[in-house]
């Protein structure tokens, strides 16, 4: 279990780094939007503004992604988990993990092969700008063989027991507490 504790911290230190790049990338954007409203009321409005705020939109969404899934944070429908065993429900979390990271996997795949495709062949936007597509193409990759990796993190914790972190753990407690209540209203 050593190792996998191990590779469990490499992964999700680098998911921690992707997030915040991710954060920085979104604190970027809103400087630009800022910058392209100011140029736009001064009436000379920026080429590349938009089309890299764009750019930097999508990688902060899909480079956040395994850091969300880490954190307990994507969003799930829990109606019929809270009704089930704990056994039943680790089964159930088990199954959706590696489903998860199946998709993950194939999504990856495709992402490797459209960067090298574009890598290789030099293909760039149709814009005036003519940014690189391995640029625009390599956080897809990056992003989902990293969430894969975390689905195939949780698919262990749910197979073998492993405990969450503790906030999750008592995030968790919060929200089974606070359902407790609402089921006695």
């Amino acid at each position: 279990m050593l190792v996998f504790r191990v590779l469990r911290a490499a992964i999700e230190g680098i998911n921690r780094a992707a997030a915040l790049v991710s954060g920085l990338a979104l604190l970027v954007i809103g400087c630009m939007v800022f910058a392209e409203v100011i140029l736009r009321a001064g009436g000379r409005p920026s080429e590349w503004l938009p089309e890299w705020s764009g750019y930097l939109f999508s990688w902060a969404m899909v480079g956040g992604a395994a850091y969300t899934l880490m954190r307990d944070r994507h969003v799930r429908v829990e109606l019929l988990q809270m009704h089930l065993p704990a056994s039943v429900n680790r089964v159930l979390n088990f199954c959706t993990a590696l489903a998860g990271a199946a998709f993950c996997v194939l999504v990856a795949m495709s992402g490797w092969e459209h960067f090298q495709d574009a890598l290789l062949t030099g293909e760039t936007t149709a814009t005036t700008l003519r940014v690189p597509l391995w640029i625009i193409e390599f956080p897809v990759f990056l992003s989902f063989a990293l969430l894969a990796l975390q689905f195939l993190i949780e698919a262990c914790k749910a197979l073998f027991g492993f405990r969450r972190d503790m906030q999750n753990t008592a995030t968790d407690s919060t929200n089974v507490q606070l359902s407790k209540e609402s089921n006695h209203a």
